[in-house]
Parts: structure tokens; C-alpha cells; sequence
């Protein structure tokens, strides 16, 4: 198996003072800001102060936390305040490049903001300048303890830095202008090296007679290897030239002819991580509010003829912008519609180390939360950015760790450079190339664990080693037997043994698994599309095949067969709790291995039993859960039933009266009961009824039974139904004062015995209206002294032992 690494390279000797850190967070355009995080990703700030058109620079600690940042004027601190006597630099909103910041070598706390001032079109530029700020100052937040000192009285819009040499212990600033330093057309470079002594005032000169730059506009870029520098003019051409990190000197000056339509006016420029490819943003120089367009142009540097290897790799309708090289190896692109009006993204060459198209150009790719940016970007010491990407094709880095499966082969690969020579070593000793001269090939070849490191050194003296290590470890395949699974048929036949399962819900959370039907399928790589969701086609049992991959891409393969088991059907039928009989006690179905009586209320769940036994001591909603399990290469699976029941509570009756009414053997008996249960009646040996009524009886002794219809028991009570004494009630009486039937009475028996103690007269909505002693002369029709209207009334008497007898009679007039 052959593997191709990502590995990043860095200087093998150690900058004084660079870590990668400082050019992680950058503020620019309108509010706008970016944080480059330790993965990789970017996101968005808004939390910056800075508003300018073009010019910015930021700088972070070597551990990438933010220090300060300036659009050339004004300098803001971490907190994003004016930083103290941060105010009155020389620099220029409008400048293409108004500042640039670079650390003092061999200092902690000491920074130089260099800054160039944009032409205005009359002869009172501020030239180049330098203050210097001191993160000391201020608890930390920094001042600026120096300000505006001159190194040039005119220079372009335009700066740039990299380091002298591989140990970092000096910096090269350069700046364009003319040769003598002070006035205009431009056509010498200017470098000035800062080291720990400080800045020097005598720049080392390069004079190109051959040009005379008139326009101020245009980005100017090292190289992150130091060798190169591209610089952009706008109208006055693109030019591109060698440079001597340990002299200083610019020189093999090659001028880059745009081939991109109306778009030949060159603005952003920016090198690939490893200094290889340079990118153009180029636009059509109209009046700044006209329509604009642009393009986005690729120049491979190592071609014979660098012209000539212009890739266009998108032209677009937006306004000219910078190009900046970020510390994730990708390089950012500002948009805007015109010179004032920005947008919201900005975009990104995802691989610029990558020839053509497969650069991989992707606008608006990284929004800007609302804020725009609009043509700058803040420029950085190029060095922050020395690194070579390597290529890989499978991710098997662990924790700074290559695993590698046992009985592979692993290919290291540098990207190819020309003329560049490789050394590849494990733990310390070169490896011998077993094809030829090693030390002229860009891989390896890793058959045992250990440290491999590439030491890659660019052709010219001047050039500085570049390192990269990996810590190789060799992974055996995982060793996992899954044998069998059994599952539980939960589909809505139960019974057939096909059922929709999820196969990775028995998974190992330590590797990665796929499906597949068949022996065929795993040959071929067809997968089961979705494990989670899939369907046996074969009743209750079935084989398919699997593959494990652990973390390091190591594969085994295996067999996995298939149980499907139904699961238990059980009914258990409403229960009835009497409460003369609490607790109840039930069994559940015998033959199972798991059971779990719960009752149910209020959306609580209360656990009652675990066992084959239930004591229910309230009414209530419950259920009975009944697993079977089986154990199979001492792998216990359970499939489990439930059902629900109702357990209701009832119990015996109590007789709370027992009313009694007519008259001779037409006597009616009315049962009153309470009770929870639903009862049902009966007299003597009537049989039972549901009605609690019982009509047409005679004088005599009868008994009643009120029976619980759920069978909580019957409750008896025997009672005497009295003879009448002769006599009766009227039916009807017309009290109009003629002296018949002008009183209505209980008419008494020839005895003269009345049994009653006492009469009740109703009207038809049940208002008392008189009550009467049987042995007066009766009722005369009157209520609250006015005579009542014709009518029907009844009537209740009661007797002496506090039986009852009924009726109605009619009021006549």
C-alpha cells in the first residue's frame, strides 16, 4: 500500500523569534477582521476599530494571540483602544501598503511599524518612516515610545520584509523609490536591515535604469524562501526579480506581460507557500466607480519564460484587490465593487502550491459577519510563512503519529523542487536511495517504525535547509470476531423473522465497519448503503460480511451471521382490587427469564415487581414486560414482550336505606347503597337484576342482596314490609268553601288508628308546601296565605317505625 503524507517543513535552525503565531489574527477594511485557529480554520472578528480603503498591519505573539494592528495613522492595542501616543504616524489610508509591522530581532517587547505614504498627486509626501512600540509600556497593552522617523522623503505605495539569513538574527525591509531617495519617478529598491542593534539609515540600493515607475499603486512581495520578489505598479507593468537575503541586492529584473484582456493593471500579488507559483490580482484600471473587472492570474516562477506560463484562473466583474498569504498555507483575496464599496467575503486559493485550476480558487469563501473588507490586507514579514506542503491522498495522522498497517508500504513525499536536494534519515541515520543517488529524490520509503525526517536545501548558497519529521508507528489489523448478532423481530408481523435492523448499533466506537451482502459484494466494494436501516431477506437467519478499519487504515475481514428471534406475546386481562381483599396478588406467564411489573400515573413510572409475582395494592394503569434471552458464543441477547392492563378497584356494598311506599300488596321497595363497586339487586329468590327497584310486594318479612358484579362479595340485609291499616288517602278535594271536600286528609281507618306520624305535601317542582298531622283536619289549598291554582301534588307520610308511602292527589276549584 503506498500513502502519501501531509507534512509541513520548517527551518532547522530556529528562527530567533518566530513561531508561525504572529500572523494569526488580521484586521482590514471596514470593521473587518480574521482568526487563523490552530487547525486550520478561519473565523470571523468584530471586534476590530480599523477603517481603511487599502493600507493595514497586524501583528500577534509566536503563540498567536493578538499585540496590535495600524492602518498607517492610528495605532489600536489588544483591547482595540488607541494604543498610548498611538496617534500621528506618517502612514496613509490610501497607501497600497501604509504600514508594515516587524519584531526587533533578539527583543521580547520591541516592534517597528514602518509606514509609506500614499501620493496626493503634489510634491508633500511623508516618504518612509518608522516608530517604534514597546509591549512593555502599559500593562502590557504597548506604546508607541518613538515616532515618524525618516529613512526615505518619497517612496510608492509599496513594502515588504524577510529575513537575511537561515539563523533570523537580521530583517530586510525594502521599499521602492527613486535612487536618491527623495523624489519621483521610482527605480531603485531601498533595503534596510533591522537587527538587535535597531534600524540602519543607509539602505543597500539595486537601480534598475531601465524603468521609470510613475504610478504609486500596487502590492510588492518577498518570496517566503527569501529568493524572490514580485512587484506591482498598476499602470506601469509587473515585474518580477531575484533577491539576495544575505546582500540585500535586487536583481535578473524580468518584467511579467498580462495577457488577460482590459485586466493589465496589476494590484495584489503573493507567492505559494513554497515560493514556487506567483499570483496576480490584475484589474482594468477604469475611473474608480466604473464598472470594474478583474482577474485572478498564476505564474509558475521556475519556467524558462515566466510570462508565458500565465494561467488565468478566473476573471470576475469586482475591483481591484490584495492578495495575501495566510498561515494555513492558503492565500486570501479582498472583493470589492468599487474603490470605496467593499463585500462581505473574501476569497481563498485553497492549494496555490498547485499548478493551474487544481489551485483550487474559491470565492466568497470566508464571510466577514456583516463587515466588508475593501482592498487591503495586512502585509507580513514573509518569513511567518516558510513552509513546504506536501500532498496526501488517506488521513493517517493520529496525535502527531503515522500509522502505518503491518505488511504495507508507506511513501514519504516532499513536493518536488528543482534543483533541490533531499536527505531522508530514520532516527537520526540517512537512509541509502536503494534506485540511485538519494540525496536527488523528494521520498522514501517506510517498511519500520521509528523518526523519519527530509532536510531539503533549495539550489544557491544563500538558501536556508528546511526540515520536516514524522513519528511512524507500524499498526497491526484490528482483531475483532463479530461471529454472531441476534436480534429481536420488532416489525409489525412479529412472527415471520424478517425485520428492519440497525447493524451499527453493535459496533466497536474504535473502528470504522462496513456492510456487505455477500462474499462477491465485499470483493467488489459494494457496500450495504445504509446498515442503520436494513432489511434480512432471509427468515430468522442470515450471513453477511463485514470489514473493521481502525484509525490507521488497518483492515480485517470477517463473517457475520444473522438471528432474528421473536419476541415474547403475552395478554394479561383487567384485574379487579377489592377492598376487602388487598393485596392482589398476580402471576405472570411462566417461562421467561426476565419480568417487570411497572404501574403508570400522572406520567410517573413506579417499579412494583422484578419477579414472576406482583402484590397490587392500588387502582391504577400497569404493565407487564416479560424477556426470553438466548446465549449464544456466551453472548446473552433478550428479546422482550409487554402488555398493558388495568387494575380497577371495587368492593362490597353497604345498604344506606331502604324506602318503602304504596299501599295493601301493590308495596314498592327502593335499595340505597354505597360502595366503589357497580352492584346488582336482588329479592329473596328473585334473581339478580342491575335495577335497585322492586314493585308490587306484600306486608311481610323479604331479603335483600346487593351483589359487586366483579365479584367482591354480596352483602344481605332482611326487613319487615308492614300491613297498612285500613284508610287511604283522598285523591282529590276542591276547597271552595261548600262544605265537601273542602279539606284534603288522610281518611282514617273505622278503628280510628293512624299509623302515620306525619304527611309532607310537595308541589310539582318538589317545594314544600305543608306539613300535616295525620289526626288534624287537613289541608285547605293555602300557601303563605293565597289559595294555590289547580294542580297535581304529592305527598310523603311517614309512619312511626320511618317507613314511607308516597303519592299525588289533584287540586280542584
Amino acid at each position: 500500500m503506498k500513502i502519501r503524507l501531509l507534512l509541513w517543513v520548517f527551518f532547522s535552525i530556529p528562527l530567533l523569534f518566530f513561531a508561525q503565531g504572529e500572523s494569526n489574527n488580521w484586521y482590514f477594511g471596514e470593521g473587518a477582521g480574521i482568526r487563523f485557529n490552530p487547525d486550520g480554520s478561519v473565523e470571523a472578528l468584530n471586534d476590530g476599530a480599523l477603517n481603511s480603503l487599502e493600507g493595514c498591519a497586524s501583528i500577534s505573539s509566536s503563540e498567536g494571540d493578538l499585540l496590535f494592528y495600524t492602518e498607517g495613522t492610528t495605532v489600536y492595542d489588544r483591547t482595540h483602544d488607541i494604543m498610548q501616543n498611538g496617534t500621528g504616524l506618517f502612514g496613509n489610508v490610501g497607501s497600497t501598503q501604509s504600514a508594515i509591522i516587524v519584531p526587533r530581532p533578539g527583543s521580547d517587547n520591541l516592534y517597528y511599524i514602518v509606514t509609506a505614504d500614499a501620493f496626493t498627486g503634489i510634491n508633500t509626501d511623508s516618504g518612509l518612516n518608522y516608530s517604534i512600540v514597546d509591549m512593555s509600556f502599559n500593562n502590557g497593552n504597548g506604546a508607541v515610545i518613538e515616532k515618524n522617523i525618516n529613512l526615505l522623503g518619497d517612496c510608492s505605495e509599496k513594502l515588504t520584509a524577510v529575513t537575511s539569513d537561515c539563523a533570523g538574527e537580521s530583517i530586510w525591509v525594502i521599499a521602492f523609490s527613486s535612487e536618491d531617495g527623495n523624489s519621483r519617478p521610482y527605480n531603485t529598491y531601498h533595503a534596510f536591515e533591522i537587527n538587535a542593534s535597531g534600524i540602519s539609515n543607509v539602505p543597500v540600493t539595486s537601480t534598475f535604469n531601465s524603468i521609470t515607475i510613475l504610478d504609486d499603486r500596487g502590492y510588492m512581495k518577498l518570496s517566503p524562501d527569501g529568493t524572490k520578489l514580485a512587484a506591482a505598479n498598476a499602470d506601469d507593468g509587473l515585474f518580477l526579480y531575484d533577491f539576495d537575503s544575505t546582500s540585500g541586492i535586487v536583481s535578473n529584473q524580468v518584467e511579467l506581460i498580462i495577457n488577460a484582456g482590459p485586466n493589465t493593471d496589476s494590484y495584489g500579488v503573493e507567492f505559494s507557500p513554497s515560493s514556487r507559483y506567483l499570483y496576480v490580482h490584475s484589474a482594468n484600471n477604469r475611473d474608480a466607480f466604473d464598472l470594474q473587472t478583474s482577474s485572478l492570474l498564476q505564474y509558475d516562477t521556475g519556467a524558462a519564460d515566466v510570462s508565458a506560463s500565465q494561467i488565468i484562473i478566473e476573471d470576475r466583474d469586482i475591483f481591484r484587490g490584495a492578495l495575501q498569504l495566510g498561515p494555513n498555507g492558503k492565500i486570501y483575496r479582498t472583493l470589492s465593487d468599487n474603490f470605496e464599496t467593499g463585500r462581505p467575503f473574501l476569497g481563498v486559493i485553497n492549494n496555490p502550491d498547485v499548478a493551474g485550476l487544481a489551485c483550487d480558487y474559491e470565492h466568497n469563501a470566508v464571510s466577514l459577519n456583516g463587515n466588508v473588507g475593501v482592498q487591503g490586507l495586512p502585509p507580513f514579514v514573509q518569513s511567518f510563512f516558510t513552509s513546504i506542503e506536501l500532498t496526501e491522498e488517506e488521513d493517517v495522522i493520529v496525535e502527531d503519529r503515522l500509522q502505518v498497517c503491518v505488511e504495507s508500504t508507506l511513501l514519504l513525499e516532499a513536493q518536488p523542487i528543482p534543483g533541490a536536494t533531499y536527505v531522508w534519515r530514520k532516527d537520526g541515520i540517512v537512509l541509502n536511495n536503494p534506485t540511485g543517488n538519494f540525496f536527488q529524490v523528494s521520498s522514501a520509503q517506510v517498511v519500520d517504525a521509528g523518526l523519519y525526517t527530509v532536510t531539503i536545501t533549495k539550489p544557491g548558497a544563500e538558501a536556508c535547509p528546511i526540515t520536516g519529521e514524522i513519528v511512524v508507528e507500524i499498526q497491526n489489523a484490528p482483531e475483532i470476531n463479530l461471529n454472531t448478532w441476534v436480534f429481536c423481530d420488532t416489525d409489525d408481523d412479529p412472527s415471520d423473522g424478517i425485520t428492519l435492523l440497525d447493524l451499527t448499533s453493535q459496533e466497536n466506537e474504535d473502528f470504522t465497519f462496513t456492510y456487505y451482502n455477500n462474499q462477491e459484494d465485499l470483493n467488489n466494494e459494494i457496500e450495504i448503503e445504509t446498515p442503520s436501516e436494513y432489511t434480512i431477506t432471509n427468515p430468522f437467519e442470515q450471513t453477511i460480511f463485514y470489514r473493521v478499519t481502525n484509525d490507521a487504515g488497518c483492515q480485517n475481514n470477517g463473517e457475520l451471521t444473522i438471528i432474528v428471534n421473536s419476541p415474547p406475546l403475552i395478554d394479561l386481562e383487567d384485574q379487579v382490587l377489592c377492598q376487602n381483599d388487598i393485596p392482589l396478588s398476580l402471576e405472570g406467564p411462566l417461562g421467561y427469564d426476565f419480568y417487570q411489573w411497572e404501574k403508570f400515573e400522572d406520567g410517573e413510572e413506579e417499579i412494583v415487581s422484578q419477579t414472576i409475582n406482583a402484590e397490587i395494592t392500588e387502582p391504577g394503569n400497569y404493565t407487564l414486560e416479560v424477556g426470553l434471552s438466548t446465549t449464544i458464543n456466551g453472548v446473552v441477547s433478550t428479546c422482550y414482550g409487554l402488555t398493558d392492563f388495568v387494575v380497577r378497584l371495587s368492593g362490597t356494598a353497604s345498604i344506606s336505606d331502604v324506602i318503602v311506599t304504596g299501599i295493601g300488596n301493590e308495596k314498592t321497595v327502593q335499595i340505597q347503597v354505597t360502595g366503589e363497586g357497580d352492584y346488582e339487586y336482588a329479592i329473596d329468590d328473585s334473581g339478580f337484576r342491575d335495577s335497585n327497584v322492586f314493585e308490587g310486594l306484600s306486608a311481610g318479612f323479604i331479603t335483600i342482596f346487593v351483589r359487586d358484579k366483579q365479584g367482591c362479595g354480596i352483602t344481605e340485609q332482611t326487613i319487615e314490609i308492614e300491613e297498612d291499616a285500613k284508610g287511604g288517602f283522598m285523591d282529590f278535594f276542591t276547597p271552595n268553601g261548600d262544605g265537601i271536600n273542602d279539606y284534603w286528609q288522610f281518611i282514617p281507618p273505622v278503628s280510628g288508628e293512624v299509623d302515620f306520624e306525619v304527611i309532607y305535601v310537595f308541589n310539582r317542582y318538589g317545594q314544600l308546601i305543608v306539613k300535616i298531622d295525620p289526626l288534624s283536619i287537613g289541608w285547605n289549598g293555602v300557601f303563605n296565605g293565597k289559595e294555590l291554582p289547580p294542580s297535581d301534588y304529592w305527598y310523603r307520610a311517614v309512619s312511626f317505625n320511618g317507613q314511607s308511602v308516597t303519592g299525588h292527589f289533584s287540586l280542584k276549584r
